[in-house]
């Protein structure tokens, strides 16, 4: 529950407002608006609607100073997406923390150089520490109910598949006749 109140508290008040810094966090670039707007960047103006470009928006991946809370794009050299992993190889490796606008949920790991490194919690978001020579960087999605889940539809299809082949090899007939 403290999980999605952090994430009601962050996106509640984020959406109303196409200024607030809190969209580059979450790589925010373009903004559609019937109103003009000051601070953003016209692109396009198309009867009444204004397309807006944001500079200050960051990408999936970006390094994050806490003490000053500044935030840069990160030097990739490779990228690699699937459903539940993002692999990258860092083209900088000064030490710092990788933040990952991803956010934050039980069941997400990190590897760093094949070492496992504990994630760092920023607001609802999460990232890891990198030491100098790290190079690359794997968070992955393996939530535990998951295994559970699968655990338990093996096991209900074992024991039907026992139950039905005890009951084809007993003499006890399949269907009785009912009078």
């Amino acid at each position: 529950a403290t999980i999605l109140k952090s994430y009601f508290d962050f996106f509640s008040n984020t959406l109303d407002d196409p200024l607030d810094p809190r969209l580059a966090i979450l790589g925010v670039k373009y903004v559609i608006s019937p109103e003009k707007l000051d601070g953003l960047t016209l692109i396009l103006q198309e009867g009444s609607l204004y397309l807006y470009e944001r500079s200050d928006a960051l990408p999936l991946l970006h390094w994050y100073e806490a003490e000053t809370e500044k935030r840069t794009p990160a030097l990739l050299e490779k990228t690699s997406f699937s459903a539940n992993s993002l692999s990258v190889s860092l083209g900088s490796t000064t030490p710092g923390r990788l933040f990952f606008s991803q956010p934050f949920f039980p069941g997400w790991r990190v590897r760093v150089d094949g070492e496992v490194r504990k994630i760092v919690q920023t607001g609802i978001f999460m990232g890891v520490k990198i030491r100098s020579g790290d190079k690359n960087v794997e968070f992955r999605y393996r939530p535990w109910q998951i295994w559970l889940g699968l655990t338990a539809v093996l096991l209900s299809l074992a024991m039907l598949a026992g139950s039905l082949l005890v009951r084809t090899n007993s003499d006890l007939p399949l269907i009785s006749n009912c009078r």
